[in-house]
């Protein structure tokens, strides 16, 4: 990703912790996930660029539909990267590539090459937004489609109302954006596309309760990330148990949801 971002292992209390959050997100999402980029586009002999692929976890996803064409993907960081190419045990039937984009220019060689660019909660990470997507949109080449994928905390839902969640919300929110981060992302997407002329601009918003994933993994999945960031991991785990007979009883409501977007150049 080129631009500053609010997101990094490092700065995390517990990177392990972290991983594990994200790999579960990526297993319980993986079925909807492929449903859902069939749908925006991707097709298997596509060129792909996978704009911020972190360790991996969607890369075999985008290799296994993209079977016939070419996957390329994106990152900062390059112990992530390693992490991300140690995963690919089928790469595409045109290869697979990782490319670090630290230093501003890596995907200048990608101009129009792009069949299908996807970036999957990154966004809400990234200082200079639009410089990112500007990168996608030059890549792309004409018709290409880009699939964004990202989060909105106002998707957040809860009945009654938990005080430590929103505060939780709140402190994360507010951290994340002197890191250049925005938790309210999700809902800026289609503005920003159309600003650099995208067009064919479509949305839909994907949400999850707890009838849909367990209550206790919905809630690391939301909350898990923001706790870590403001240290407060332990205070989640003990509001977890104090609230999961509550919430196995439904008298404790929760969802959050995801923010859909695909266009094309």
């Amino acid at each position: 990703m080129k631009a500053k971002s609010s997101y990094s292992l490092d700065l995390l209390k517990d990177t392990k912790q972290e991983l594990d959050r994200l790999q579960a997100q990526a297993n319980m999402m993986k079925n909807l996930e492929m449903k859902l980029l069939k749908q925006a586009g991707l097709k298997p002999n596509h060129t792909v660029l996978e704009f911020g692929c972190g360790p991996g976890f969607v890369t075999p996803i985008l290799c296994e539909l993209a079977n016939l064409g070419r996957v390329i993907s994106v990152d900062n960081d390059e112990k992530l990267l390693k992490i991300c190419s140690e995963k690919i045990t089928h790469p595409p039937a045109q290869g697979f590539l990782t490319l670090n984009n630290s230093n501003h220019d890596s995907l200048d060689s990608l101009n129009s090459e792009i069949d299908f660019s996807y970036m999957r909660f990154v966004l809400q990470h990234i200082q200079k937004k639009q410089e990112a997507l500007t990168q996608i949109f030059q890549s792309l080449k004409k018709n290409g489609t880009v699939c964004v994928v990202d989060s909105d905390d106002g998707l957040v839902l809860q009945f009654p109302q938990d005080n430590f969640i929103h505060l939780l919300l709140s402190e994360a929110q507010g951290l994340q954006k002197t890191r250049g981060g925005d938790r309210l992302v999700g809902r800026k997407i289609p503005s920003m596309l159309a600003d650099l002329g995208f067009s064919k601009i479509k949305s839909q918003v994907i949400m999850f309760t707890s009838d849909d994933i367990p209550f206790e993994a919905l809630a690391k999945l939301l909350f898990g990330f923001k706790a870590d960031l403001v240290g407060k991991t332990n205070e989640l785990n003990e509001w977890i148990n104090q609230k999961l007979a509550l919430a196995n009883s439904t008298k404790y409501f929760l969802s959050g949801g995801i923010v859909l977007v695909t266009a094309e150049k």
